[in-house]
């Protein structure tokens, strides 16, 4: 017998659910492959080779809290000769109620994501997805997803004009903006 009853753990679920819009304030824009959607193309995950990439994208402007690289999370330092390179700089947490209401959870209630093609767009700034897990969990159900992001650089040029036009397919949040 635990100390905390199920009454308990439903409340700390409802919570954690309805402060998402409190506490869920950065935009993140989810450069979105569109390989493997709505179709029964397999999906790779953690593509260690980046190749020139041809793939279509659409883009999705998601709420996340942003945990900025203040406290290790996941060990992505890399020796090089001259020292250890960090490769962790921040990590975004995404409510799962918030993604499976956009629809954006696999079968199994994961983030639906292509981490070998999928890039996120903070500030003017591209990364890749280096690692994520499901977090805070409420008994045997976890609430949040988070994802540990690698800052890949600045967008081009086109990228920036591409998303600031608005002349691409799919789902894109009007009010989204780069800070000046």
């Amino acid at each position: 017998m635990g100390y905390i009853n199920q009454s308990t753990w439903d409340r700390y679920a409802k919570i954690i659910n309805n402060i998402h819009d409190d506490f869920n304030q950065e935009t993140i824009l989810w450069k979105r492959s569109k390989v493997g959607i709505d179709t029964n193309e397999p999906v790779q995950r953690f593509n260690e080779q980046e190749q020139n990439d041809t793939t279509d994208y659409t883009y999705i402007a998601l709420a996340v809290l942003l945990d900025y690289n203040y406290f290790r999370k996941w060990p992505l330092t890399k020796e090089t000769e001259v020292g250890e390179l960090d490769n962790q700089n921040m990590a975004m947490i995404i409510n799962r109620k918030y993604l499976s209401d956009a629809g954006y959870l696999t079968s199994e209630g994961y983030f639906d994501f292509q981490p070998d093609r999928d890039y996120f767009i903070h500030r003017g700034i591209k990364y890749k997805a280096e690692g994520d897990t499901l977090v805070s969990q409420a008994k045997d159900n976890p609430l949040l997803f988070q994802i540990v992001l690698h800052r890949k650089g600045l967008l081009t040029g086109e990228e920036r004009a591409e998303i600031e036009s608005n002349t691409f397919d799919g789902t894109f949040d009007e009010t989204f903006r780069f800070p000046p």
